[in-house]
């Protein structure tokens, strides 16, 4: 039986999550190993998960001789993914450039926007949203998020 791309994509996050995962186990102080636990064990059991999903469709499919392959991304799949490419990347350059928290906000308020919600629900969920993580972070798990540069105190 020949692997799909889907199943071979799907192994790969796998093997890299597995790696972060054993990582974090490295790492002595709770703040910097109980985040990037869980989104990588977050990450590893999805990956897992859509692993298993895409060896029974190998194994459902494998008789159909017309279809080869699985491909990853069809053509009209293709705008929605470059889309979310671009929010992450956004997302990871506000971090960088001015912090989570203001990052957060602009985020979830942008992205409320871009799914035609109002004004007021826009603004009411970002708020929520930066101060339940704000209060969660800070008091929570006692840590302190980046700042950003353009807030960086030098």
């Amino acid at each position: 039986m020949k692997a799909s791309q889907n199943t071979i994509v799907f192994a790969v996050v796998t093997l890299l999550a597995l790696s972060a995962v054993i990582y974090t186990f490295t790492l002595v102080n709770i703040d910097a190993w109980l985040m990037p636990r869980i989104i990588s064990f977050l990450i590893f059991f999805l990956s897992v998960a859509g692993l298993i999903k895409s060896l029974a469709e190998d194994k459902k499919n494998k008789d159909d001789e017309s279809r080869k392959f699985v491909r990853i991304f069809k053509t009209e799949e293709l705008r929605p993914i470059l889309e979310m490419a671009a929010w992450l990347i956004g997302f990871m350059l506000a971090i960088y450039g001015i912090g989570f928290y203001p990052a957060i906000f602009g985020f979830s308020f942008g992205y409320m926007k871009r799914r035609k919600r109002s004004w007021l629900a826009a603004v009411v969920f970002s708020v929520a949203l930066t101060f339940g993580l704000y209060v969660l972070m800070r008091y929570g798990f006692s840590a302190r998020l980046y700042e950003g540069q353009l807030f960086l105190r030098r």
